[in-house]
């Protein structure tokens, strides 16, 4: 499996200065109608999530062995328990409970992130 690019975009007026930006394109409908299928994300490693935020989850299988592919999922967050934050999705509504362990929560940019100069 290739984790690499697979295509470069422009970046929007408000990234321009931004450290290490990348963007994913939404894949499935479990974020509509905020999200559908096709649409790009830009994403920010840095900056720190907060409940109501968008996020991109990074998951890796086996117990996170190195050697496995990451898996990534769009989702928001809810809420926060004793374990960590809690995970939430449009279509259907409800909770998500990641399939592995989380490696990586990024903040996917807002509108007014992405263009305010």
């Amino acid at each position: 499996m290739d984790t690499g690019p697979i295509d470069y975009v422009r970046r929007p007026p408000g990234l321009t200065a931004a450290r290490d930006v990348y963007a994913v394109y939404v894949e499935g409908d479990s974020m509509e109608p905020r999200y559908f299928a096709g649409d790009l994300v830009y994403v920010s490693p840095y900056m720190a999530p907060k409940v109501g935020d968008h996020v991109v989850i990074q998951c890796r299988r086996n117990g996170g062995d190195q050697d496995q592919p990451v898996e990534a999922f769009v989702k928001v967050i809810t809420g926060r328990n004793s374990s960590g934050w809690v995970y939430g999705q449009y279509e259907p509504k409800g909770e998500f409970v990641p399939p592995a362990p989380v490696i990586a929560v990024h903040r996917i940019y807002s509108w007014n992130d992405l263009f305010s100069a």
